[in-house]
């Protein structure tokens, strides 16, 4: 679509990149392959064959849940569910002027009242001021409807990219193509006695996502134009990603996603921390949506697609799957994310005890009561049979920042803001 702006009123196939772009609110998602510059070292010419099949699941599942693949850089990818649904020369088109006048005034009776007929409205639609005048307010509650239901729309997209990267994870750890590089003696070689010891070999993502604005459209010359999102809100979306690294998580959600998605959604997320992060002036909210992807194994038993498929094959797989994408806004998304069963095994070892515990030693946490967030923080690394890479990291900073003059413990220093 973006491209098609682009060519739209010119005559030839060429395309026009001097064109102003439109402002869209999305939510913006990056997915990056894991150790990357190794798999290039190893599997040199093969890793044109490796990226492209990871971009079929991760292109696939994005699409699957109504998001759209952007642009590919290597090991990264970034992808968009667009949240806005008419532009603002649209909205402006379509608003209904607000008109006022006093009854004394016959002239502008008459205007309003052939303005009002125009727009077929009835003597219903009119209002009266405190002074006694009229007041054109167009159909009544049309406005709010239209603003509930695009909150509704934002909301449902939210849930949808929070659940297709959740299914993301578990699609490429149950994927038979991508399962038979763990058996491949160069990666075991250079990835095989990395922590954790035994997983290292699979191929992992880590995936980030944030909800802000960005201006869409072509960016290039008539040699070459790509469709892109520019925005401070892309740096973000790429710093909440790289933060999986240090919390060793597999999906980082920001805050701005959390405020728009349903409560069942944001339930499934626990707060790791606040901080500041390339691209944005204030401190955001990190928080992990917690799946452990080592308790999923490929499917051995999944059958391989055919190599060729026909024109009308080809065509009723299309009309499927868009029939599907758009039963699935009409769903519940808490729903389809608790009858997932790669979602339900890889959310087992998350407790609501361990949970709680947590959400305790994060409130210690903030409000500056450190010995209490080590005390819990402790409990919470050891609980789940594998270490809580939250629950380290944040000790490892507290320890960091603990003044050791101040004896054994955690001590908040004295400029300490949450």
């Amino acid at each position: 679509n973006i491209i098609a702006e682009n060519m739209r009123g010119i005559d030839s196939a060429s395309v026009n990149v001097m064109i102003e772009g439109e402002r869209a609110e999305c939510i913006l998602g990056i997915v990056r392959i894991q150790d990357f510059t190794i798999a290039t070292e190893v599997l040199q010419a093969d890793i044109m064959a490796f990226v492209n099949q990871c971009a079929e699941i991760v292109h696939g599942v994005v699409d699957e849940f109504n998001g759209a693949a952007n642009k590919s850089s290597g090991d990264c990818f970034m992808v968009v569910w667009r949240c806005s649904q008419a532009s603002a020369e649209q909205r402006e088109k379509h608003s209904v002027p607000k008109i006022s006048f006093s009854p004394r005034k016959s002239r502008l009776t008459k205007f309003a009242d052939a303005a009002a007929g125009q727009l077929g409205l009835n003597d219903d639609d009119m209002e009266t001021n405190s002074q006694g005048s009229d007041t054109f307010a167009g159909p009544p509650k049309a406005a709010d409807e239209e603003d509930a239901e695009e909150r509704r729309r934002t909301s449902q997209m939210a849930d949808m990219a929070m659940m297709a990267f959740s299914k993301l994870l578990g699609s490429v750890h149950r994927s038979t193509v991508l399962a038979q590089y763990r058996r491949h003696p160069g990666l075991q070689q250079r990835l095989g006695h990395l922590p954790p010891i035994g997983k290292r070999c699979r191929v992992h993502m880590s995936m980030g996502l944030h909800y802000g604005w960005a201006i869409e459209g072509g960016v290039g010359s008539e040699f070459k134009v790509d469709a892109s999102y520019l925005s401070p809100n892309v740096s973000v979306a790429e710093s909440v990603e790289r933060m999986t690294e240090i919390y060793d998580v597999s999906l980082m959600v920001a805050e701005s996603v959390m405020n728009i998605c349903s409560a069942g959604m944001a339930g499934k997320c626990r707060l790791v921390d606040r901080v500041i992060v390339t691209g944005s002036l204030d401190p955001i909210g990190l928080h992990s949506l917690d799946l452990d992807w080592s308790g999923v194994e490929a499917d051995t038993k999944g059958s391989r697609r055919p190599t060729q498929l026909s024109t009308n094959e080809q065509y009723s797989i299309r009309q499927f799957l868009t029939r599907e994408k758009a039963a699935k806004m009409k769903k519940d998304c808490i729903d389809l994310f608790n009858e997932n069963p790669d979602i339900c095994a890889m959310r087992a070892r998350y407790t609501q005890e361990f949970m709680y515990i947590f959400a305790m030693g994060y409130q210690n946490y903030a409000q500056g009561e450190w010995q209490a967030a080590g005390k819990r923080f402790e409990t919470t690394r050891d609980m789940l049979g594998i270490e809580d890479g939250p629950s380290k990291a944040l000790l490892d900073y507290m320890r960091r920042r603990t003044d050791p003059h101040m004896g054994q413990g955690f001590y908040a220093p004295q400029d300490w803001n949450g």
